[in-house]
């Protein structure tokens, strides 16, 4: 072995040893770390002990922070692993994802630390975790340009919308950097719908099919070739009318887009996977999407009509809640149990987090809905509490897997 090897303790040795496990470790970290603090702003909202001062708008800051501080380290931590399969280039080598990671993690502290202190703190997590960000995704562009001249069309749109996503990380931190708010208030608008959601639905249209394929006896996988591409546009569409506050006309990508999805859903066949935690949790995740997209269509098309939004920010929970989190659970848990050498079988407190994660988004939903509660402080408590309930057992849960070593004595 290595001189130098023999001195890095075994423990760090098994958890450096590929990026899901840094990335995604991360990941867990920031996403109960973030709804700790929201959840603290959420109770001195409603009258309760919590957080009462800010160094920057708390809500600019929660965006910010799910968009920005905890996606990334879930997306990266899957395409370093997942991207080079789909285009047969080399793993990614430890010099370029234990970076990406460490940076990763330490611009999300920075942010956290800032958000309680100094706007100079959080501008310079902002702009470690931009930097960190464009690493990764040079890194990944340079093995598509030399191994992927012939992959399917999910290689390149899953680079373009990271690259998107890195413009608006480095606007947000521009923005903080320079005090021009609105700057930083509209990279997380380009973050979720020009990045973070077409993102989900490009590795949802290549992955989904395959894990049905692999597990379910005479399914024909389902992936039309032209969707990602249109996807991707009417999601960045999307982004545009966000950024420009032209919110009357989201109908418009968005009415195609629950469409597009519902359908491909449907031709999903996911009641076939009923008997499968695991695959049908993947499917439950992607049901959300046409959900709310079909919520932001209604919502647009009735404030062209009257100019009332009467679902306030529903769909844009249902989205983060029941689609990404969601899929993050579902992806993330089926990934660690695969890279990890255990059988790929949901277990039982995986499948309770996941539920409890859809109680959330209900509960998030209603918290929205005209006549029920219409933003009422303490049901936005609830759900928060009840996402912090669903997702930290699961985050401690999958930490743990990532300090040790696989089961079945392979590498990484």
């Amino acid at each position: 072995m290595n001189p130098m090897l023999s001195r890095i303790p075994t423990r760090w040795r098994i958890f450096a040893a590929a990026p899901h496990r840094m990335l995604f470790f991360g990941g867990a970290f920031a996403l109960v770390v973030s709804m700790l603090w929201w959840g603290a702003v959420l109770l001195a909202r409603a009258g309760l002990p919590g957080l009462g001062w800010f160094s920057l708008p708390p809500v600019w800051l929660h965006a910010w922070m799910m968009v920005y501080g905890v996606f990334p380290f879930f997306v990266l931590g899957f395409l370093m692993t997942a991207f080079v399969r789909w285009i047969g280039a080399p793993p990614i080598a430890p010099g370029l994802y234990q970076p990406v990671a460490a940076a990763l993690f330490a611009g999300f502290v920075l942010v956290v630390l800032g958000a309680l202190t100094s706007p100079a703190l959080t501008a310079l997590g902002m702009s470690l975790t931009a930097l960190a960000w464009l690493a990764g995704a040079l890194g990944l562009g340079w093995r598509l340009r030399r191994y992927g001249a012939n992959s399917s069309p999910h290689p390149p749109w899953a680079l373009v919308l990271l690259v998107i996503g890195w413009l608006g990380a480095a606007l947000s931190a521009w923005g903080c950097a320079t005090g021009h708010w609105a700057a930083l208030a509209a990279g997380p608008k380009l973050g979720l719908w020009g990045f973070l959601a077409p993102m989900l639905f490009v590795v949802a249209h290549r992955m989904l099919p395959f894990f049905a394929q692999a597990n379910l006896a005479g399914y024909r996988a389902f992936r039309p070739g032209w969707a990602p591409a249109l996807a991707a546009v009417l999601f960045l569409l999307h982004a545009a009318l966000e950024i420009t506050d032209q919110r009357a006309w989201l109908v418009l990508p968005d009415a195609p887009l629950a469409a597009l999805s519902g359908w491909l859903l449907w031709r999903w066949q996911p009641w076939r996977a009923r008997a499968n935690p695991l695959l049908w949790s993947l499917f439950a995740s992607f049901f959300w999407l046409p959900v709310a997209l079909a919520l932001s269509a209604a919502q647009s098309l009735i404030f062209l009509l009257s100019g009332h939004r009467v679902l306030g920010l529903a769909p844009l929970h249902v989205l983060a809640i029941g689609v990404l989190t969601g899929m993050v659970v579902a992806m993330v848990t089926r990934v660690s149990l695969g890279h990890s050498g255990r059988a790929l079988t949901m277990d039982k407190l995986s499948l309770a987090c996941f539920l409890g994660l859809q109680l959330a988004v209900i509960t998030r939903l209603l918290a929205e809905w005209p006549g029920i509660a219409a933003g009422a402080p303490t049901w936005l408590v609830a759900s928060a509490g009840l996402w912090l309930l669903a997702i930290t057992p699961w985050a401690l849960h999958h930490i743990r897997i990532y300090w040790q070593p696989r089961i079945d004595g392979q590498p990484g």
